[in-house]
């Protein structure tokens, strides 16, 4: 975890780009309890596993499909954030709406693969609202790594969903006119 001065510089850093209105996507070590009073109500990301769920909010996200889907929309209208739930069902959810993916393979469950995605949903981000960027973000990394899977098998490593994502992205026409 976090030593206590790195969660301080962490949320003096989150409360100055959100001070300028700075949209946000967290992940990993920076999905800790005292985040929230600074994410509140912004157009901040964050992308937890379950257990990191459980930390940042203090409660099981559940084992169903309807308990995931309940959770996730409960909490993400609670805090008005975007929530992108990743696990064997990803759940997208901001206080309006929600979205489902099963766009991805077991293959995809090695270290590095969510940090692709963070990556993915940040330049997303910039053009999308937070929901979409989301959903976008998860789906294009999810057909990323169904492409490397077709091509390498089981033994994908994160660098093989980055080199897919070009061609995950072509049925799409993503740039804003």
């Amino acid at each position: 975890g976090l030593t206590l001065a790195k969660k301080e510089a962490l949320l003096t850093l989150v409360k100055g780009l959100q001070s300028i209105g700075t949209k946000l996507v967290l992940d990993a070590s920076a999905l800790i309890p005292s985040i929230l009073t600074q994410i509140d109500n912004t157009e901040t990301i964050v992308t937890p596993h379950s257990g990191e769920f459980k930390r940042i909010f203090g409660k099981v996200v559940g084992d169903t499909k309807d308990e995931r889907i309940s959770n996730v929309h409960k909490t993400a209208k609670l805090h008005g954030i975007t929530i992108l739930l990743k696990g064997w069902i990803d759940i997208v959810s901001s206080s309006e709406r929600v979205a489902v993916n099963t766009t991805h393979n077991s293959g995809m469950t090695v270290g590095g693969t969510g940090d692709v995605l963070s990556g993915l949903v940040s330049g997303l981000l910039s053009k999308y609202s937070p929901f979409e960027a989301a959903v976008l973000g998860v789906f294009i990394n999810g057909s990323a790594g169904n492409l490397a899977l077709k091509k390498l098998g089981l033994h994908l490593v994160a660098t093989d969903l980055i080199s897919n994502i070009p061609d995950a992205m072509k049925p799409f026409d993503l740039v804003k006119k």
